[in-house]
């Protein structure tokens, strides 16, 4: 899992269309002064960055992503990408490497902790601990240790908490993961690129405004108005009913850290005195109408925050 945890409202709008009828009428944040809560920092011209590591684990988590949303194989993704096994490159950061390893623990090795011809996704966070990081640099042909503490909730009880030792063979490296278009049914990889880039730009965006921004408090009328939608839309989307779980815990995991993002969004939407385009509300279509138009809000000041950007 990425280290980094995207936020509810990107991970959604993935899987959905969005907006039904928010020229009807504001549903969420309407009466509530913005401003009272929370001290947006500036956003124009916001340096993106995408040689820094936050915009590169934001990348990775999106193809990983989509790997994972459409079930493309291991045998799939060797159709799709090209594997290059010459010793002249080396593993990146968003490199799919092909891999032979086997896991030691005390000197023998583990039951299960062994595989040929695997292939990983360097950075997705799949493999335990430092695993991924640690294969950065090397070459095709070449073998390295690579030392390990497996978590202590593990799901292999005789493994959790153990340290590790995984001698891992390099076979072949593939450098353009977005030759997976076609596996993803996507017409051209130039196509699948741009939205790879367009989504990962968006997500560092936000992630930077949280970040900047100080938050006091939040407007509890919309707190308890985004909380049913997030029941709702878990529901209906994932088969999730989080009502199960404690409101706190709810409110903690699912709802605040979305809130933080909603207020810094529409009080841009609002300041900037933006509108709604009209591509933008003819494709989007929630059965809730809090979360369709926060996407619709989300959508309209990517788009304006985008214009006024400086990449690096």
């Amino acid at each position: 899992m990425m280290r980094k945890i995207v936020s509810i409202l990107v991970l959604i709008a993935l899987m959905a269309t969005l907006f039904a009828g928010c020229g009807k009428g504001r549903e969420f944040l309407n009466s509530a002064d913005i401003s009272d809560y929370v001290e947006v920092c500036e956003y124009k011209g916001i340096e993106i960055d995408r040689a820094s590591s936050e915009y590169q684990e934001f990348y990775v988590y999106f193809l990983f992503s989509d790997i994972y949303q459409y079930g493309v194989s291991e045998e799939n993704i060797k159709n799709y990408v090209t594997f290059d096994s010459s010793a002249e490159t080396t593993v990146e950061f968003g490199d799919i490497v092909n891999i032979d390893y086997t896991g030691y623990v005390g000197g023998t090795a583990f039951d299960k902790g062994s595989a040929t011809d695997s292939v990983l996704l360097i950075g997705s966070k799949y493999f335990v601990d430092t695993f991924e990081e640690q294969l950065i640099g090397a070459k095709p042909g070449e073998t390295r240790d690579v030392n390990v503490t497996f978590p202590a909730n593990y799901n292999n009880k005789d493994l959790a908490g153990v340290k590790a030792k995984f001698v891992v063979k390099i076979n072949s490296i593939a450098k353009e993961p977005e030759q997976l278009h076609k596996a993803l049914k996507i017409d051209t990889k130039e196509e699948y690129a741009k939205s790879l880039e367009l989504r990962t730009k968006r997500e560092y965006l936000l992630d930077y405004l949280v970040k900047n921004s100080k938050f006091s408090d939040y407007p509890e009328d919309d707190v308890e108005i985004l909380y049913e939608a997030v029941l709702e839309q878990y529901s209906l989307t994932y088969g999730i009913d989080l009502s199960t779980r404690s409101k706190d815990e709810v409110l903690k995991n699912y709802v605040y850290p979305v809130m933080k993002q909603y207020m810094i969004l529409y009080y841009i939407y609002d300041t900037q005195e933006l509108e709604l385009l009209d591509s933008t509300i003819e494709s989007q279509e929630t059965t809730n109408a809090v979360i369709s138009e926060c996407y619709a809000v989300y959508d309209t000041t990517m788009n304006y925050l985008l214009d006024n950007v400086k990449i690096k």
